[in-house]
Parts: C-alpha cells; sequence; structure tokens
C-alpha cells in the first residue's frame, strides 16, 4: 500500500516535468510559426513584420463600448454612449479590424483552420488580463447548431476556452468557463453589409437561456467573449437575455473590432 502511494505521489509530482519535456521536445521538433505569414518565431503568435501591421486599440477610449477617442473627454464616453448607453458595462477589443487582423480571422472564421486560435488568444491575453476579475463566467457567443454543422467548431468558443486556459500558466484559478449557458436559438442570416438596424432585427430574440443555467448566473459578472465587433447588435441582444435571466454585471470581449 505504502509502495503505491509513493508511485503516486512520484507520478503526480514528476507530471508537469514530463510535461515540459514534451513541450520543449515539441518545440525543437515542431517550432511555432507565425500564424500569419508562416515563418519560424519564437513563441506561438505573429513574426514582428506581421505584427506591426496590427492596429491595437488603446488609450483613450469610450469607457463604456472601447471606441477609440481622439482626444481624453471628461466623461471618457464616445457620442454614441452618450445618446444611448450600451447593455454591458464594459466593451474591449484588442485590435482594429483592418487587413492584418482581417487576414487571421478569415481562415480561422470561414476555412476551418482551427489551429489559429492559439495566435489569436496570445493577441489577446493582455486584453483579457484587464478585463477579467474572480468570478467572472466566461459564455462565448454562441452559434445555432445548423451553422456549427457547417463550420464544425464555434471560432468564439474556441478563443475563450484558451483565453481560460491562460489562466492556469500564469498560476492562477480557472475562470468558470460555460459556453451551455447560453444558447442561439434562431438561425440568422450572415450580418455582413447589412446596416446597423437590419443587424438588430436580424438578431433581436435570437438568444436563449437554458433552465439548468437561470439559477447559476443570477446575480452573477458574465464575460462575452467573441470574434469581431460591427455595430454590436450581437453582443447587445446576448447582454439582453443575460440581463432579463438575472445576470450581474456583462462585459465584452473581442478579438478585433471594425471602426
Amino acid at each position: 500500500m505504502q509502495v503505491g502511494q509513493s508511485l503516486s505521489r512520484i507520478a503526480h509530482y514528476s507530471k508537469p516535468v514530463m510535461t515540459r519535456a514534451i513541450d520543449a521536445s515539441l518545440s525543437f521538433l515542431l517550432p511555432p510559426l507565425c500564424g500569419s505569414c508562416d515563418i519560424v518565431i519564437d513563441a506561438p503568435g505573429l513574426c514582428v513584420s506581421c505584427f506591426q501591421k496590427m492596429r491595437a486599440i488603446s488609450e483613450p477610449k469610450c469607457k463604456l463600448c472601447g471606441r477609440p477617442l481622439a482626444l481624453i473627454l471628461p466623461d471618457s464616453l464616445c457620442g454614441a454612449c452618450l445618446i444611448d448607453k450600451p447593455p454591458l458595462r464594459r466593451i474591449r477589443s484588442a485590435y482594429h479590424y483592418n487587413d492584418a487582423s482581417r487576414a487571421l480571422l478569415l481562415p480561422f472564421k470561414h476555412a476551418g483552420q482551427i489551429q489559429m486560435a492559439s495566435t489569436l488568444t496570445s493577441l489577446m491575453r493582455q486584453d483579457f488580463s484587464e478585463i477579467y476579475e474572480d468570478g467572472h463566467i466566461i459564455i462565448p457567443i454562441p452559434l445555432h447548431w445548423r451553422r456549427l454543422i457547417h463550420r464544425r467548431y464555434n471560432q468564439s468558443a474556441e478563443i475563450a476556452r484558451r483565453l481560460c486556459q491562460l489562466r492556469t500558466h500564469d498560476g492562477r484559478a480557472l475562470p468558470q468557463y460555460a459556453p451551455h449557458f447560453l444558447k442561439r436559438q434562431k438561425a440568422t442570416t450572415m450580418l455582413r453589409g447589412k446596416s446597423a438596424l437590419q443587424r438588430r432585427l436580424e438578431v433581436k430574440a435570437a438568444f436563449r437561456i437554458p433552465k439548468q443555467a437561470n439559477l447559476k448566473i443570477r446575480n452573477k459578472p458574465i464575460l462575452l467573449i467573441d470574434d469581431v465587433m460591427t455595430t454590436g447588435a450581437t453582443l447587445y441582444e446576448a447582454a439582453r437575455t443575460l440581463k432579463r435571466g438575472g445576470a450581474g454585471p456583462i462585459d465584452a470581449l473581442c478579438f478585433a473590432r471594425v471602426l
């Protein structure tokens, strides 16, 4: 019995060492490639040349929706939020949606290149650390089941899951990842090319909260994860659905934003 326990302890404590050794071997045999141009780099992400083409969204920005501001304003709100505040506490996007970010997102979203999720996640790491708070329930924007079958994976869920896993590498508690707490009940058409009003109408009543999730989100802070924010219609409708279900403050993080 004591021998078995000793072996179990050895296996338990040696596992991280073995994992690091395996990771090091794989890195040597299969070095990471730039997520955009495929040249060999030191760590997962982008090479210097490709990274310089990305445009990070930095301060000053609207304290509510995260839109970049031309100058610092007394209330730190953009014109749109002054007129009509969003149904979320904070929205943050890591990058402008430009040619460089589009070149990362389109293959990931429409060409089945699921491996791009790791690159996107590494580029969002700092923004996730800044917006995440202990107790947040992480919910990716869901796909309708028909689109999920066609695409084979939910790109927002792949990003959200990896963002949660990053926390373990930082030595912090794993966030609650709950992709099943929000469902897409309406098979919306593609929103590309639609106006802001058309988008709002298209996603109206698109989401629902499963019965088993109602009590679990009650008064709890939520962090929604999505790949791209255009007009905010999808995020806003998801937030309204969660609010009606009794959720606490709702934040959102996206990889890129159309501006």
